[in-house]
């Protein structure tokens, strides 16, 4: 899976603001996924990203894959394969849409979270309890 420079840059800061700086990278990168999958589809759409100086991951280490007990490739492709009226027929095309939904999130977020925000606050809003 692909990120944008732009990602990259942005992930310190952002589990910064989660309070888990020092975390693997590939925990805002779930993050990210799954905030896209929670955006209703018309309400928020990108343009399509410039993966050229990012980071690739392997889906190792985005979604477990291979990992006994915690690989989550399965229900990714599923989740992604509902929300975009899709077959994820390969790892590779899963690769491709968890990029994009990675992409989408990280937009969404990074226009509505600031480095004053109270990150709770805005997760509880995010998810309808405020």
């Amino acid at each position: 899976m692909k990120t944008t420079s732009n990602m990259e840059d942005y992930i310190p800061q952002f589990m910064k603001l989660m309070q888990i700086g020092g975390s693997p990278k590939w925990m805002a990168l779930r993050m990210f996924i799954n905030f896209s999958l929670g955006i209703k589809k018309h309400d928020f759409l990108v343009d399509a990203p410039d993966f050229s100086g990012g980071k690739e991951y392997r889906l190792l280490q985005v979604t477990g894959l291979g990992k006994e007990l915690d690989d989550h490739t399965l229900l990714y492709s599923k989740m992604i394969s509902l929300y975009d009226k899709i077959e994820i027929s390969d790892n590779k095309m899963l690769d491709k849409h968890l990029a994009l939904h990675a992409y989408r999130g990280y937009i969404s977020i990074k226009n509505s979270l600031s480095s004053k925000s109270n990150v709770f606050e805005f997760l509880a809003k995010e998810i309808g309890l405020s």
